[in-house]
C-alpha cells in the first residue's frame, strides 16, 4: 500500500488507516480508467460494425465528460425553461389526444 515499515512499526494507527484508504481510492480510480477505457473501445468497435452493415453510428465526437459542467444560475434557467416547454407540450399533445378520444 505504499507504508514503509518504519511508518508501519512506528508511526499512529492513523496513519495505517490513511494509506489503506489512499490505497483503496486508488484502486477505485483505476478501476474506472479501465471500465472507461472499456466504454470507449465498446463505442469504437460498435461504430465500426453499424457503418460495415449501412448504419449511420459514428464514434465519439470528443471525449466522454467526466467532470460535468457547473451550470450558472443563468443555464440553469434556462435549461429548466426548456424543460418546462417540453413538458407543457407533451401535456397538450396527450390532452388533445385524450380530448379525441373522448
Amino acid at each position: 500500500m505504499g507504508m514503509t515499515p518504519d511508518e508501519y512499526w512506528h508511526g499512529s494507527p492513523e496513519l495505517t488507516r490513511a494509506y489503506r484508504d489512499a490505497y483503496k481510492l486508488a484502486r477505485q480510480e483505476r478501476n474506472w480508467d479501465m471500465w472507461l477505457q472499456g466504454w470507449y473501445i465498446y463505442r469504437a468497435i460498435s461504430a465500426a460494425l453499424s457503418q460495415m452493415n449501412g448504419g449511420k453510428d459514428r464514434y465519439l465526437e470528443e471525449p466522454i465528460e467526466i467532470f460535468p459542467h457547473e451550470e450558472t444560475a443563468e443555464e440553469q434557467e434556462e435549461r429548466l425553461e426548456k424543460e418546462a416547454q417540453e413538458l407543457k407540450r407533451k401535456l397538450n399533445a396527450f390532452a388533445e389526444k385524450f380530448n379525441a378520444g373522448h
